[in-house]
């Protein structure tokens, strides 16, 4: 560590050099397929990489994103200056650094919208069928709760199939559910609602993958630029045009 110290310190005076002279400073970030929030199909990249890019641009740095599977990303990380988008426990398992959290992912259910179903607790839910994702990381209180779960190839899969009365609900997060009913259901949207309350609200945000002082200075700028789309609305905003749920 030691040794890697002087290092650190010389990349940090070069960037700090970069950003004086008005040198465009390039970022490279890591993401997977999460749309709304990321995503290659998509021509702006997602709510999370118009949030990462505007939150940069007022500093000087340009943003790169890499689509990639989770399972590459798990693997490859390490060769990029930041990660989106992680929920919290993310953080501690991949050695990440600098965790902002930029929205607010909310897991519930849906279900069908000619039916009436009490979603307040695990016991009003019962033994209805629910449909999941195989492999998917649900809350621990949710899988230990005793509920009927089905689990499936994805979400688009338990949709359709709650749309044809094959599942009584399904365990999904808000945001990305009704990406899917607009852009994947169209003729099943009518069919299909969300219920509240969510049984889970958990932070999803970036990271960096670098500690030292030129990541701390990058952090400093990108919390600072966070902080600045938070206060003008701008990050709210984006939150509106995607359908994504904001702090």
């Amino acid at each position: 560590m030691k040794r890697l110290y002087p290092i650190c310190v010389a990349l940090a005076l070069q960037l700090m050099t970069a950003l004086a002279w008005g040198q465009a400073v390039t970022l490279r970030f890591v993401a997977t397929e999460y749309p709304p929030y990321t995503s290659v199909l998509m021509s702006s990249g997602g709510a999370m990489v118009i949030a990462l890019r505007e939150a940069l641009a007022p500093a000087g740095y340009k943003v790169e994103v890499s689509y990639q599977p989770w399972s590459r990303v798990n693997v490859e990380y390490r060769k990029f200056d930041g990660v989106l988008v992680l929920w919290p426990p993310e953080i501690a398992t991949m050695g990440l650094h600098h965790f902002m959290p930029v929205f607010r992912s909310r897991l519930g259910f849906f279900g069908r919208a000619d039916t009436a179903v009490d979603v307040s607790s695990w016991r009003a839910i019962g033994q209805r069928k629910i449909g999941t994702g195989r492999g998917y990381g649900y809350p621990a209180e949710f899988l230990g709760a005793g509920l009927n779960l089905h689990p499936h190839t994805d979400d688009l899969v338990n949709l359709r199939m709650l749309s044809r009365s094959r599942l009584d609900l399904v365990a999904l997060e808000r945001a990305v559910g009704m990406h899917l009913l607009r852009t994947q259901l169209a003729d099943a949207k009518a069919q299909i609602r969300w219920l509240e309350p969510s049984f889970a609200e958990i932070p999803l945000g970036w990271a960096l993958t670098a500690s030292g002082p030129a990541a701390d200075a990058q952090a400093q700028r990108l919390r600072a630029g966070l902080e600045a789309l938070q206060k003008s609305g701008r990050l709210a905003a984006i939150a509106r045009q995607f359908d994504v749920d904001s702090w």
